[in-house]
């Protein structure tokens, strides 16, 4: 979340957008859900 400020009051710029195969991004947010669903199973 960190990077986000600097973008947003104006002190760096967004940078290069980044273009990926559907599939790929598909799985990279399934492995994100994953951890966190595992991270709020593990704190009971």
């Amino acid at each position: 979340m960190s990077h986000l400020a600097p973008i947003q009051t104006g002190e760096k710029s967004a940078g290069e957008i980044l273009a990926v195969d559907r599939a790929v991004a598909d799985q990279y947010f399934a492995e994100g859900d994953q951890a966190v669903a595992m991270a709020e199973f593990m704190m009971g």
